[in-house]
């Protein structure tokens, strides 16, 4: 049988390196040869690669068009939105030529829903041929996807499941009753935990960094998380074997870093170290990063040395809030003197921190995110705040009484899914990021900027030739001193931005008592520093 696999564009203000991976289309072809009964002809098309393009807001998150600006400093907001591929970013003679029998696309979360809609429409009209769609998005709401588009098989959960049978039916014109399957008509009998094997998912494409996922489900029930939605409950492990074959097939030339994309590699310690055994064999002077977190739970004072003699370079560490109300209401099973006991520890090293936290959670209040904000402040790290987004099929969803349109569920449309207004949830990501460039700032670059004399007149900067860093520290020492968060245009205009006024008014408040920025070098950033730096920097007419 011809098969062809798809990704296919989406729309945001911004792209990631997971929502552009290709691997995982050939990581598909493999699931189907390796599973099904027959050898296929496989051909795959990333319709993403190379083509980024700006468009329009669409019209119903236009509510987002005044919090727009062209911002130059390193705490801007988004600028423009754009589109990361498109349907027809392929090679068609190509496609013509092979005369596909079946169609696979892979999607990669709901709120790319239209995307992938005008994807199958796309496909249909030039090949009138049977067309698969699974991953994140559909294995989250199945149903949604059968109704609303006329794609014919949707897939649930791992791939490993269902595909390759699901294809061998196919080419043997049986009756399609096999599970994690729906098809007009039919839906079958949804298990995701049924035991299974799965191969190490591998991207390597540039700089030496490679990104992994080796283990799948979480028994953890955490509300919002939509992990045991897509993969089960049950935590499930690559094997040890398939994994050194991989490592040693990569054949990387220099230094590499690796990049863990699991969620929680860390429930098996014996195997999470069988792997970094592995992974030295082969690269003795490697390093590593878990960029979609650390659950801190797993961590203790042994585990934190190993994994610094180990090469860890960051942190990445998962709090959600500092309230104990809410985490008990989310499934996040710790109080926050377990979260400072391992925090307090980290900082005593020389390497970077990023504590996650959410705004915008259902039931949650606009106290309970400034409370967990203000913390963070004064902590040596940097702060990452994710926007609420809601995935279907997950517990938090099940407590929102309105519709889950796709594109209102991005992170990025800051839509009020419950108390917190997208105002709110704008000025809290604003103001994180406002700290955090003061947190990354060097004690020598204020150093440095104090000696350039900036000169000030009605609210714009004369001085020429500043970098983005030093526009940046303008930008920063102008707020505190007038009490406004300020951003600067490329005229470099000083301008207010259009935020939540009490949330701004609180912060400067609490600078003002006492609270301290603690910066990347340990330094503690408080009011009298800011003003003494303004009045050696500044001069106005």
């Amino acid at each position: 049988m011809n098969i062809a696999i798809f990704n296919h564009p989406f729309s945001d203000f911004y792209s990631s390196v997971k929502r552009i991976y290709s691997e995982n289309l050939k990581y598909l072809k493999d699931i189907i040869n390796s599973d099904s009964c027959e050898n296929h002809n496989i051909i795959c098309f990333d319709v993403i690669k190379n083509l980024k393009k700006k468009i329009e807001l669409p019209e119903k998150i236009f509510y987002l068009k005044k919090y727009l600006n062209y911002d130059i400093t390193s705490y801007s907001f988004f600028k423009e939105y754009f589109q990361f591929g498109d349907v027809n970013n392929f090679n068609h003679k190509l496609l013509k030529k092979f005369n596909p029998e079946v169609i696979i696309i892979s999607s990669f979360a709901f709120c790319y829903f239209n995307d992938l809609k005008k994807t199958i429409e796309y496909l249909k009209r030039l090949f009138d041929v049977l067309i698969i769609c699974g991953g994140h998005g559909p294995s989250s709401n199945p149903e949604f996807y059968l109704k609303n588009t006329i794609a014919d098989f949707i897939v649930i959960g791992p791939a490993e499941l269902t595909l390759g049978k699901l294809i061998d039916k196919l080419g043997n014109g049986k009756n399609i009753d096999i599970g994690n399957v729906i098809y007009q008509g039919y839906k079958s009998k949804i298990n995701l935990d049924l035991k299974y094997n799965f191969k190490p998912f591998i991207d390597h494409k540039k700089d030496n960094i490679i990104h992994l996922q080796l283990t799948r489900g979480c028994p953890k029930k955490c509300s919002y998380c939509s992990v045991k939605v897509i993969s089960g409950n049950k935590f499930r492990k690559v094997n040890i074997d398939d994994l050194e074959r991989s490592i040693a097939a990569l054949n990387i030339k220099g230094n590499a870093h690796f990049d863990f994309e699991d969620d929680n590699i860390l429930f098996d310690r014996e195997y999470f170290f069988n792997i970094f055994k592995i992974i030295k064999k082969y690269y003795k002077d490697s390093t590593f990063s878990f960029e979609n977190g650390i659950d801190f739970t797993c961590l203790n004072k042994k585990i934190i040395d190993k994994l610094i003699d180990y090469g860890i370079k960051q942190w990445n560490i998962s709090l959600t809030s500092i309230n104990s109300e809410i985490l008990y209401e989310k499934g996040r099973g710790y109080l926050l003197n377990q979260f400072e006991e391992i925090i307090s520890y980290l900082e005593k090293f020389n390497q970077p921190i990023i504590v996650y936290f959410i705004s915008g959670l259902v039931n949650d209040m606009i106290k309970n995110i400034l409370d967990t904000l203000f913390y963070l402040i004064s902590k040596k790290v940097i702060i990452g705040i994710s926007s609420f987004y809601p995935v279907p099929s997950t517990e938090e969803v099940k407590k929102i009484k309105k519709e889950i349109i796709p594109v209102l569920s991005k992170a990025t449309s800051f839509y009020k899914w419950s108390k917190i207004s997208t105002k709110e949830q704008i000025t809290i990501f604003i103001l994180s990021r406002f700290i955090n460039s003061i947190k990354k700032i060097k004690m020598k670059e204020w150093d440095e900027l104090k000696k350039k004399r900036v000169e000030i007149h009605n609210n714009k900067i004369i001085s020429k030739k500043l970098t983005r860093i030093e526009l940046s520290m303008i930008g920063i020492l102008i707020s505190f001193k007038k009490q406004k968060l300020l951003y600067i245009n490329n005229e470099l205009n000083l301008i207010p931005f259009n935020l939540n006024y009490n949330i701004i008014k609180l912060f400067f408040k609490k600078i003002n008592q006492g609270l301290k920025i603690r910066n990347s070098e340990n330094y503690f950033i408080d009011n009298y520093f800011l003003n003494e730096y303004y009045d050696l920097t500044f001069y106005e007419k």
